[in-house]
């Protein structure tokens, strides 16, 4: 698959769909860098709906910097200074995928009181601190669901799944993974 990268300080991008994937092959990288990203709620970025869909097809980073970054996902008005992600929305994948959702940022990253995040089979990667500069954490609200079995309990047997990381710190090692 391909590559799109959109940068800015502030970014408008809702409502934008978007596949990077190739015609038979790999799936592609959206991209996108802004300071702060709010997944939903006061000041939303970006929507659960719109992360949902772009992670059906691509692997989706939401990636906090100087200057802010969402790949494979389009995000709106991106500000802020402490590099931080916050979810809102409930992200919800009804496309069995083996994808990665990976939220990178340089400062924290809280999921608030009962988002839920199913990636039907996707990695769930959650980086805080990526860059080692200013500290960081992962905090999660009440009744967050984390959930990467590939179906739906509701209707059908589950199997598998991605995988879930959490942690903070740099990758010296390249492989898109903070290091433990």
């Amino acid at each position: 698959g391909g590559l799109i990268e959109t940068s800015g300080h502030v970014l408008s991008l809702e409502g934008i769909n978007l596949d990077a994937s190739a015609f038979s092959g790999d799936d592609g990288l959206w991209l996108l860098d802004p300071v702060n990203i709010n997944i939903g709620g006061p000041g939303s970025n970006v929507s659960g709906a719109a992360i949902s869909a772009a992670l059906a097809n691509n692997h989706v980073t939401l990636y906090t910097t100087a200057a802010g970054m969402c790949a494979n996902v389009s995000c709106t008005g991106l500000s802020g200074s402490q590099g931080d992600i916050n979810i809102h929305d409930s992200i919800i994948v009804t496309t069995q995928n083996e994808n990665r959702l990976t939220f990178k940022a340089e400062g924290s990253i809280v999921a608030h009181t009962g988002v839920q995040i199913k990636t039907n089979g996707a990695d769930i990667v959650f980086w805080a601190n990526s860059e080692s500069l200013n500290g960081g954490y992962i905090l999660t609200g009440q009744n967050v669901v984390l959930d990467t079995r590939v179906g739906n309990p509701a209707t059908q047997p589950t199997t598998g799944g991605g995988d879930i990381h959490w942690a903070a710190g740099r990758d010296t090692n390249n492989d898109g993974y903070p290091d433990d």
